[in-house]
């Protein structure tokens, strides 16, 4: 008896405990469509409240709008980039268009003062050679008054008898008449012909 206390006292007590009965046991059941249906639910933990996952903090919120605002940001830029390209692009076709503009002009200008310059030698030319036809019909018409007032001095000494003392003398002054008449009408043509010209 000493013996068994001692080995009694030597080992702690262990509690009671009842089997509990199959009826209080949700998934043991007698039949097995029976257990399927059983609702293992009951058999989980329960997850507290606290550790239940975490609502999406602010934080959160705006890591996940930070990549949207780079993309504007980047989207403004390359528009901002691409007006300047056009502005830059449009200036230079501007730029083009002045130059071409002043080309023409230039070109324009030259054409203009080439045909002036052009007009002014015709003028001269022409202006020169009216000088040159003038003097030469207003000669012309010398030539013709002095070939008519010889003509007529000869045709006067010729019908002067007492200059005459010979008949061969006086067939020399008819000659000689002739011979006034003759460039008289020669010197009338080209003074009329000059003055045509002239005109």
């Amino acid at each position: 008896m000493d013996l068994m206390q001692r080995i009694k006292g030597a080992f702690p007590s262990v509690p009671s405990f009842s089997v509990p009965s199959k009826s209080n046991i949700p998934f043991i059941t007698d039949s097995p469509d029976e257990a399927v249906k059983t609702d293992t639910k009951s058999l989980l933990p329960k997850t507290p409240q606290s550790e239940k996952e975490p609502t999406p903090s602010k934080k959160g919120a705006v890591q996940k709008t930070a990549p949207v605002a780079e993309d504007k940001a980047k989207g403004a830029e390359a528009e901002k980039a691409k007006k300047q390209i056009e502005e830059r692009e449009a200036i230079r076709q501007k730029e083009k268009e002045a130059k071409e503009r002043e080309a023409k002009l230039i070109e324009q200008e030259i054409d203009e003062a080439a045909d002036e310059a052009a007009m002014h030698a015709i003028i001269d030319s022409m202006l020169d050679s009216c000088v040159g036809v003038s003097h030469r019909a207003i000669d012309s018409q010398h030539y013709a008054l002095d070939a008519i007032q010889i003509h007529s001095d000869q045709l006067k000494y010729a019908m002067d008898d007492s200059k005459a003392k010979t008949s061969e003398e006086k067939q020399m002054q008819w000659e000689s008449v002739t011979g006034a008449l003759d460039a008289k009408k020669d010197a009338i043509a080209v003074a009329d012909l000059d003055l045509d010209t002239a005109k």
